[in-house]
């Protein structure tokens, strides 16, 4: 097989591998709106750890934290130093609900410093006792700077929500392998049959790489590819906001019809050149043609190698396409 032939053959194993992670980064995206998982699992977080007093319900349902989701639903991300101003808020209030003077005899306001705010941690019945020592410690290393107290606060709050972050972003990596695993078995995406009809069509895979080397300049695989890289980052910080709190069901059904118009046009590009993606038929049947004994294994491999190689993400395999179209551009002259 000529060099070229092999470039060829590698770009359209790249680009069914693009298009198969876009696919998947699709299906997430809908996930997360959906089972709306990551504001779930924040909201019994919160409730649990400050259940005393329902002070973790006052802290949701506080304007800075009530503000960052639509009406009536929980905020998939909280800011640690939203979080930490709010927390601080609710103790301040209480604090101020509770003593036997008023406001004006007292001089307390809605706002406080930091000798006043620990005050009223070291009074407080909605915190748990290590956690009002945890917070009063804080405040008193801030040395009078109630900014720098907020903000070990807050850093305490990031790092508390250290195992609810792994725990979503492992989950959204079962999704996806699952859901790359789904889709690989039912449109019958097998790397070994795709890679010997690229080789025993070197035709069709030189027209298949001109046509990618195309949908390339017009600059439409580089943003799909920004989008789904911008959305794997968050999962690994954990921050779907932007993505789910902005949405509404219109919108998003509208981004997911434009995200399917164009892997519809991706998947066209594919079936033009013949790709054996999707199950054979029995000619003038619909019905499907089986692999038999053996044929099983060879398909179970070609599964089994398509999901591992999705699994590499989007932005990898477009770098590598972009990459390899480079080469193959230089390689024609």
């Amino acid at each position: 097989m000529s060099i070229l032939g092999t470039l060829d053959l590698l770009i359209g194993l790249s680009f069914v591998y693009v298009l198969m992670s876009l696919i998947g980064s699709g299906f997430l995206e809908l996930v997360w709106k959906w089972t709306s998982l990551r504001s779930r699992k924040l909201e019994e977080w919160v409730l649990i750890n400050f259940k005393k007093g329902k002070l973790g319900k006052k802290i949701l349902d506080h304007p800075l934290i009530d503000s960052l989701s639509p009406k009536g639903k929980r905020p998939d991300f909280i800011p640690e130093n939203l979080f930490a101003e709010s927390l601080l808020d609710e103790v301040w209030k209480e604090y101020r609900e509770n003593v036997d003077a008023g406001p004006e005899s007292d001089g307390l306001s809605n706002f406080y410093n930091t000798d006043q705010i620990c005050k009223a941690i070291g009074k407080s019945e909605l915190l748990p006792s290590e956690m009002k020592s945890v917070f009063a410690q804080y405040l008193k290393e801030s040395e009078g700077k109630l900014e720098e107290g907020r903000k070990r606060i807050a850093e305490w709050f990031d790092q508390s929500l250290g195992h609810l972050s792994q725990l979503f972003a492992e989950k959204s990596r079962t999704y996806l392998l699952a859901f790359n695993l789904l889709v690989a078995v039912v449109l019958n995406v097998d790397s070994i049959e795709i890679s010997k009809y690229l080789y025993h069509n070197p035709v069709a895979a030189s027209q298949l790489a001109d046509a990618v080397a195309q949908l390339e300049e017009k600059g439409q695989l580089l943003k799909q590819v920004e989008h789904n890289k911008q959305m794997m980052m968050l999962i690994e910080v954990n921050d779907t906001t932007s993505f789910s709190n902005d949405l509404g069901i219109d919108s998003l059904v509208a981004l997911t019809r434009n995200e399917i118009d164009t892997i519809r046009e991706y998947i066209s590009t594919l079936e033009t050149h013949g790709l054996p993606i999707g199950w054979p038929r029995h000619e003038g049947s619909r019905e499907i043609i089986k692999p038999k004994g053996a044929q099983w294994i060879n398909k179970l491999l070609g599964w089994t190698i398509t999901v591992l190689a999705v699994s590499m993400g989007a932005p990898f395999w477009y770098d590598l396409l972009r990459n390899l179209l480079g080469v193959r551009k230089v390689v024609k002259k």
